[in-house]
């Protein structure tokens, strides 16, 4: 598989972004909180840039977006815990878009 690009680094974030609201909102419950996000990462694998990156891929630099909330101490997904060795790139891509 291929580096992660610049594009594919704001998309995965931006999935990370969606499924925080979605917690927030209490959608992302017991029961049908793993089945929601594992649909919305499929939904991405087919339809975006991340088509060149397997379902685990995905799921690995989820939790490598959990390290770079918890380190800006923000709320994190729950299921996704903190990877800390992320590439540097994606923590770029999270401050430059952050909003």
């Amino acid at each position: 598989m291929s580096e992660w690009t610049t594009k594919q680094d704001i998309l995965i974030l931006a999935i990370y972004s969606k499924m925080l609201s979605l917690q927030e909102l209490n959608l992302l419950g017991r029961g049908k909180g793993k089945t929601t996000k594992t649909n919305i990462i499929k939904e991405a694998l087919v339809s975006t840039a991340l088509k060149d990156k397997s379902f685990g891929s995905c799921e690995f630099k989820l939790m490598n977006v959990s390290a770079i909330y918890e380190k800006n101490n923000l709320e994190t997904v729950t299921g996704y815990r903190a990877l800390k060795n992320y590439a540097k790139a994606l923590e770029t891509a999270f401050n430059e878009n952050r909003s």
